[in-house]
């Protein structure tokens, strides 16, 4: 009975003890996922520090010369708040005091879209509007109403649920919005939206509204020539001019038609541009005719 009784219990242990090898190694892939995320994540914190020790350093240097400017606390103003956003680090804006340090962070915030960076706002209304405003843009660009719910101020709260229960079109604009450069910049956006063209959006003055036009539609192609931002720049053309090179060509006719180069003139080196040659029948990218 012994022997049979072994021989029935040796696949079960078998089994077993299989499946706790197999536990221990899930278990050790999960531990060095660990690891590796951990160490990624300290290095990443690493980079972040050396990045805002180096901004402080140059700041600091850079704020040295703005004492021999014409305007000393302008220049310090506009070094400062160009310094923390590059980095997104509010702590940059120490270097200020008063309004001109709670306008620095509220820039900042506004860029990183963190309300929580409002925090250093001394002043409570300010701080609150700070990080109202991003919540604000957080729920209309998600279209998600419980978004607004995390909004302090009552009536801004109560007016984000409206918004997102009945936008604001360029039809009803007018009615409902007593700002008519608003009204404009919406009924670009969704001409803009429409047509897929961020090009278009270049029509609006207020700068954020503009970006948020580019935002929202993509800058795929901002200048409308058929050549996408990212091959622009593989390109080296503009994404803001049709004919970078201005040789009579289009970007787009360059690289898709005549496979010339839509950032040099004369793709040959003939002295003749190549606008000029294609008009009058001849190859661009060499001898001959077209």
């Amino acid at each position: 009975m012994d022997g049979f009784d072994q021989t029935m219990e040796s696949p079960h242990a078998s089994r077993k003890m299989m499946i706790l090898i197999v536990g221990a190694v899930a278990l050790a892939g999960v531990i060095i996922l660990v690891a590796v995320l951990f160490a990624r994540n300290r290095q990443q914190v690493g980079i972040d520090a050396q990045n805002l020790t180096r901004a402080e350093s140059q700041l600091e240097q850079t704020l040295e010369r703005c004492a021999m400017d014409s305007d000393p606390d302008a220049c310090r103003a506009s070094k400062v708040q160009s310094a923390a956003r590059s980095v997104g680090a509010v702590s940059l804006c120490s270097h200020l005091s008063g309004e001109e340090a709670d306008n620095c962070v509220w820039l900042v915030a506004r860029d990183r879209e963190n309300p929580d960076d409002c925090a250093p706002i001394r002043d409570e209304k300010n701080r609150i509007r700070c990080a109202d405003d991003i919540r604000v843009k957080t729920a209309v660009s998600s279209g998600d109403a419980a978004q607004c719910e995390f909004i302090e101020e009552t009536d801004r709260r109560e007016r984000c649920v409206a918004l997102l229960a009945d936008p604001v079109t360029s039809t009803n604009c007018a009615e409902r919005v007593s700002d008519s450069d608003f009204c404009s910049a919406l009924t670009i956006i969704e001409q803009a939206k429409s047509a897929r063209n961020p090009g278009l959006c270049l029509q609006i003055q207020n700068e954020d509204r503009r970006m948020g036009c580019i935002d929202q539609v993509g800058d795929a192609d901002l200048d409308g020539d058929g050549i996408e931002a990212e091959r622009e720049d593989a390109y080296g053309t503009s994404d803001e001019s049709l004919d970078s090179d201005l040789d009579g060509l289009t970007d787009a006719e360059e690289v898709n038609v005549y496979g010339t180069d839509p950032a040099d003139p004369d793709t040959d080196g003939d002295g003749f541009s190549d606008g000029s040659e294609v008009q009058n029948g001849y190859n661009p990218n060499g001898p001959g005719t077209l």
